[in-house]
């Protein structure tokens, strides 16, 4: 017996070892880190129970992200190509962070002006629940009663029958955040991050409201919060993500500090045994380098792509998601962060501890995170994950490169613990362009940024369709007032899109400062009056060797051509393809000779570009083109200007008033009694026509044809404003053709003279200093101008303009809290001027503009 037992305690021995050998060398397989020691053969880990989502029969949007843990997964599903039903345009800014919430037949939208609740069958108004200060996110709809935060420190209770107020509560400052509405051991309670640095949780007691607890972080909560299993999930802006007992406010843990510089806007995702953060990029762009922090450049080519293609193998991986799913090996990402994981944006914490999930797929004992690289703008957070159908977990990612400097994605799904992606979409976005989704079903919504594309797509067969286009193919030809009345708010949004929301078989988004609803029944699309088929150019066929971009137009020379004015914006045909990009459409050149000019230099101040062009024997044309004025200065030591371009009709000033030609003419100079003339062509394709022409000398001729202009002078030629007369707001329908019979109208000639006084102090250069009020938290920039200057023969005065920067000047505009010189823009000189980057506004007759943001405290 002792001889036998000694030999079964051998073998035992033996085959413990072997068991123990094959638990090591299985390591890569089974890739949970030790803080995750529950694991399963499919995917190295147990899942956790599915986080709360609606039941499959609600079809309800009841709160940010669709649902306390913020998965932005329901399961309504709305498939196909949609159609616009209807629309409302908002006066009240709407911020670009909001989404739509939709509960009960009604949709709620947060705006500057308080509360909106809407018909979500046709989109009428039921109620507004007015507010002094903006809204600060999206409410959160609970048992009949709306919880809003504002920028005026308060939780509102707002009955959803009614919009009545129930009741307010006062925090230190404001709140930025969507409130979490949870049941708390029979109590209704109100969660929500505060500016002041402080999480509150507040007790709903019908009629009044009270404070259960607070817990105080070091820095303001931008973030709103998740919840699962009596825990919340937030992070701060001094960059630790907290979890807290929901009942008692007791820390859970605080996670080491993440990498990056703020929480802004969005949420973190409860996702099984994990909670998902994203973060903001994590490198400034500085001088002398304002390229060297660029994703595009610290995530491309070079890089992580050695060449065009895809970031690695492509296969079809199994995992969670669909059988046949195209997917990548993404290990250059996973090699990237282990040799950088400072770069990552996305963090993966264990919900139990706040660790964060790491994993050695390839065995060399460094850590790996999660695959996705930086997606989205310069600033701001990333857009937040999303949790499928099939329990994969959703990102925008960066994963193909071809062509362009500019690497390309789409959403993708992970299999925890490996390298591997999905690619559900064949569709793909530029990185540094961010995109919001939301997921209904097995329906990905996606959202462009910039107030432009929405797709949708199927997870489990790719299928894809098109529905909303900010450009002329889809907003102008289904709801061409919005297309006009938006055009204000068009370009305002960038670095945070807010996501189409599925509901009750519409699709709800916010554009133009509208909300849409689309859905298979929708509008059939107009017919719009003189909008040809896209006659653009190339832009190769049509861009020089230099080119400046200015307020809407670009300049485009080289050392052997003449400056090209020329506009991107197509207007497409009624039956143009959906998928066409915007190409060129050649406006003016401009030229000081009938022969080429031989040389070219350049120069740059802090807003403008200078370009000499040097011909017929140290002749020169200077263009000028500024970031602060739609005047395009020109000024040649010739005695001609040839203008080379399509022109349907001129008109220019007389002792016996303004005369008006649509044929053939030639004017002397000596009949001009004010120093301009203007003239437009005869197409819809483009909104720089007309065009202002501000004169320093007295022309001897002006010969005018279809094919342009030739303007001789007695002497050199000196300056020459080019001004276009309207912004992206066009000429109203038939207006130029009809000058020829009535003449120009008087509101029409009091514009042309403002904008001829105004070309003639062209803003060539600018300093700027700016001071924070530590009281207050106002934010003040101060801009000081430099002009180029010219009155001209006539003694027209110049009119100087302290210009607001345009995108500035949008903000301000339509009563908001933004001070020009400690007055409402409305106050100062506003020239009415879209261009697609803001307004053009300042002050008139000075050279300085302080512009005061307030701060929210």
């Amino acid at each position: 017996m002792e001889g036998r037992d000694m030999m079964m305690l051998k073998q035992m021995g033996k085959l413990i070892l072997l068991l123990m050998l094959a638990l090591v060398f299985s390591r890569s397989a089974v890739v949970a880190n030790a803080e995750d020691p529950q694991k399963s053969l499919a995917n190295g880990y147990a899942a956790a129970p599915p986080p709360p989502r609606a039941p499959a029969d609600d079809p309800s949007w009841p709160t940010l992200a669709a649902n306390p843990a913020r998965t932005s997964w329901t399961a309504e599903e709305v498939r196909g190509s949609l159609k616009p039903v209807w629309y409302k345009h908002f006066t009240p800014y709407i911020s670009q962070k909001v989404q739509v919430i939709a509960v009960d037949d009604t949709i709620y939208i947060s705006t500057s002006g308080g509360l909106y609740a809407l018909n979500a069958d046709t989109g009428a108004q039921k109620w507004l629940y007015a507010t002094d200060l903006p809204l600060g996110h999206s409410p959160t709809v609970y048992n009949g009663v709306v919880y809003v935060g504002g920028f005026d420190h308060k939780i509102h209770a707002i009955r959803a029958s009614d919009g009545a107020g129930l009741w307010t509560f006062e925090g230190g400052k404001g709140f930025h955040t969507n409130p979490l509405v949870i049941d708390v051991n029979g109590q209704t309670t109100v969660f929500a991050g505060n500016r002041d640095g402080y999480f509150y949780a507040i007790q709903d007691h019908g009629s009044s409201a009270g404070l259960a607890w607070k817990y105080k972080t070091d820095a303001p909560i931008l973030y709103s919060a998740a919840y699962a299993d009596n825990t919340l999930y937030f992070a701060s802006n001094d960059m630790h993500a907290y979890a807290l007992n929901a009942q008692s406010g007791a820390l859970v843990w605080k996670s080491a500090k993440l990498p990056g510089y703020g929480f802004h806007s969005w949420w973190p995702v409860v996702y099984r045994n994990y909670v998902v953060f994203t973060g903001g990029w994590n490198y400034r762009f500085v001088a002398p380098y304002p390229d060297g922090g660029n994703p595009k450049s610290l995530e491309g080519r070079g890089t992580l792509y050695p060449s065009d293609g895809y970031i690695g193998p492509q296969g079809h991986e199994a995992g969670d998601w669909a059988s046949g799913t195209p997917t990548l090996n993404a290990y250059r990402i996973t090699d990237y962060f282990e040799d950088k994981p400072w770069r990552r944006t996305t963090f993966m914490l264990n919900r139990s501890n706040g660790h964060e999930y790491t994993f050695d797929y390839d065995n060399d004992g460094k850590a790996e995170y999660a695959p996705f690289l930086y997606y989205g703008a310069k600033g701001g957070t990333r857009y937040p994950s999303a949790v499928g159908p099939d329990d994969v977990l959703y990102q925008t990612n960066n994963y193909f490169m071809e062509g362009s400097d500019i690497p390309r994605g789409q959403v993708t799904g992970w299999k925890i613990g490996t390298p591997y992606i999905s690619i559900p979409s064949s569709s793909t976005n530029a990185v540094d362009e961010p995109l919001a989704f939301s997921i209904g079903g097995n329906v990905v919504y996606t959202r462009l940024c910039c107030d432009r594309e929405a797709r949708a797509f199927d997870l489990t067969s790719g299928q894809s369709w098109f529905y909303y286009d900010q450009g002329g193919n889809v907003l102008r030809r289904y709801l061409p007032d919005l297309f006009e009345e938006g055009w204000p708010y068009s370009y305002w949004k960038h670095g945070d899109p807010s996501a189409p929301v599925p509901y009750k078989g519409k699709v709800y988004l916010i554009a133009n400062n509208a909300v849409i609803a689309f859905a298979s029944n929708g509008v059939d699309p107009v017919t719009l009056p003189g909008t040809g088929a896209d006659t653009g150019q190339s832009p190769d066929s049509l861009e020089r060797g230099s080119t400046a971009i200015g307020l809407n137009t670009k300049a485009t020379l080289s050392s052997s051509k003449w400056p090209l004015l020329i506009q991107q914006e197509t207007y497409y045909s009624p039956n143009y393809r959906p998928e066409a990009r915007a190409n060129y459409f050649p406006l003016l050149e401009v030229a000081g000779a009938t022969s080429s000019p031989s040389g070219l230099s350049e120069s740059s101040t802090g807003i403008a570009t200078v370009f000499n062009s040097a011909f017929s024997g140290g002749q020169t044309l200077t263009t000028r083109v500024s970031k602060r004025t739609p005047t395009i200065l020109f000024n040649t030591t010739s005695s001609v200007y040839y203008l080379n371009g399509s022109l349907a009709g001129i008109a220019w000033p007389a002792s016996s008033g303004v005369s008006v030609a649509a044929s053939a003419s030639t004017i002397n100079g000596s009949q001009l009694s004010e120093g301009w003339v203007m003239v437009w062509d005869d197409t819809d394709s483009h909104r720089w026509s007309p065009v202002i022409l501000s004169f320093e000398k007295r022309p001897s001729q002006i010969a005018f044809a279809s094919d342009g202009l030739d303007i001789s002078f007695g002497g050199s030629g000196g300056y020459l404003a080019l001004t276009p007369l309207y912004g992206m707001s066009a000429p109203k329908s038939n207006e130029e053709t009809s000058w020829p019979a009535t003449g120009i109208p008087q509101d029409t000639l009091t514009r042309i003279r403002l904008l001829d006084r105004a070309a003639r102090s062209f803003p060539n250069d600018l300093s700027e200093t700016w001071s924070i009020d530590d009281a207050s938290g106002d934010a003040s920039f101060t801009y000081n101008y430099s002009y180029v200057e010219f009155s001209g023969d006539w003694g027209t005065s110049p009119q100087r303009i302290a210009y607001v920067p345009p995108r500035t000047a949008l903000a301000a505009w339509n009563n908001s809290p933004i001070r020009i010189n400690n007055q409402p823009l409305s106050q100062q000189l506003d020239l009415d001027y879209l261009t697609p980057v803001g307004r053009v506004a300042g002050v008139a007759d000075a050279a300085s503009v302080t512009v005061r943001l307030p701060g929210i405290a």
